[in-house]
């Protein structure tokens, strides 16, 4: 399958502590988090994604594959809040994997409210060279996860064109500490 590759897009903010000032417009990403950028990116099929409702009411996968070019050390990938509960895949990553557009949302970002993260536990590893495949599993519903009250799935999404949205975050080793990244690709999603 013939794959177009979108370079990730990088918002960083380096954090020097409590008194650091908010971010600006004209702040630039630190050099570490420019050199991840350009290690990792997502692919997509070329041109997104095209289902009818009925393949979607069945269950659909949305594959993507994240490649990296080179070796990374010093990432520590984090889940998203506020649950925690991202799965890592073969990548290590915790991708938060979205479908949206006008009224409609998916996203399994609630499993229920969990404690923040431990700093103390973050781990640092070495993001290895290669292509790691993911996918998203969807039944063509509006939903954002069962929280922890057994929240049901909405309804179907209508027929239209949608965004798929992935982003990973974390924090990168570097020689002024750890700098947070935030890394997110898009392509879309036509239900007929």
């Amino acid at each position: 399958m013939k794959r177009q590759m979108l370079l990730f897009t990088a918002v960083a903010i380096l954090t020097l502590g409590s008194a650091a000032p908010p971010p600006q417009e004209n702040d630039e990403p630190s050099p570490e988090v420019v050199e991840f950028t350009r290690a990792v990116s997502v692919e997509f099929p070329d041109g997104g994604y095209s289902f009818t409702l009925k393949e979607a009411a069945k269950g659909i996968k949305l594959p993507y594959t994240f490649v990296v070019a080179e070796n990374v050390d010093g990432v520590i990938p984090l889940k998203f809040g506020p649950s925690q509960a991202e799965p890592p895949g073969k990548s290590g990553l915790h991708p938060r994997e979205e479908i949206r557009g006008g009224d409609q949302y998916y996203c399994l970002c609630d499993y229920g409210l969990a404690p923040p993260p431990d700093e103390s536990r973050e781990v640092a590893k070495t993001l290895k060279m290669g292509s790691y495949d993911h996918a998203i599993e969807w039944d063509g519903r509006n939903w954002y996860g069962p929280s922890d009250t057994g929240n049901p799935k909405g309804d179907p999404f209508p027929a239209g064109t949608y965004e798929v949205k992935v982003t990973i975050h974390g924090k990168l080793l570097t020689e002024r500490g750890k700098v947070p990244y935030q890394i997110t690709g898009k392509t879309k999603l036509v239900l007929k």
